[in-house]
């Protein structure tokens, strides 16, 4: 593969249930570059399209926070 200067991960429940009793809307993001990384763990709500959109959201925000720094 081709070298990065950005790594982002997500992981979470998305719903509509949860397999290992997490609630769901639990999103774990984190952001990695050569000089800083940085997780977060969000709480979204709503079903499954809402919090996908919400977690999409909030790792560009992540990356753009850690890049900004």
């Amino acid at each position: 593969g081709a070298p990065a200067d950005v790594g982002v991960s997500t992981t979470g429940i998305a719903g509509p249930d949860s397999p290992d009793g997490q609630p769901v809307g639990t999103v774990h993001i984190g952001v990695v570059t050569p000089v800083a990384s940085r997780t977060t763990a969000f709480h979204f709500s709503g079903d499954r399209d809402a919090i996908r959109a919400q977690a999409v959201a909030a790792a560009l925000r992540e990356v753009l926070a850690v890049v900004a720094e």
